[in-house]
């Protein structure tokens, strides 16, 4: 049953990768972070409305969670990488470690070091 939420998950980033965020977030940093933390909270609802009465566990890697875990978690993975590709795909694969905090946010700090 786990590979019904991973699909649901999959489906889910397709729209809003492909369809959503190109039209709404373009580059900013700013509006992906708050984009992407509705998206997540739009996804777990989905979930819970198809998985929330279901008493299943769920094996994430190398443990067993529920429906919420799991989902959040899986979610949390393939959205990793669809931003990596995203900003790729923009031309803009910098705005990548800008959104996870891995780059600095303003370049000319890093400069005057």
């Amino acid at each position: 049953m786990g590979s019904e939420i991973v699909t649901t998950i999959l489906v889910f980033q397709a729209v809003v990768y492909g369809l959503v965020y190109p039209r709404l977030v373009g580059i900013d940093v700013s509006k992906a972070r708050i984009y992407d933390a509705v998206a997540t909270g739009v996804l777990l609802v989905i979930l819970w409305l198809q998985f929330g009465d279901l008493d299943a566990r769920y094996r994430f890697i190398f443990f067993d969670t529920n429906w919420f875990v799991f989902g959040f978690l899986v979610y949390e993975i393939l959205a990793f990488v669809a931003w990596s590709f995203y900003f790729n795909f923009k031309g803009k694969p910098e705005l990548f470690k800008e959104l996870y905090l891995m780059a600095p946010q303003n370049p000319k700090d890093s400069e005057s070091n």
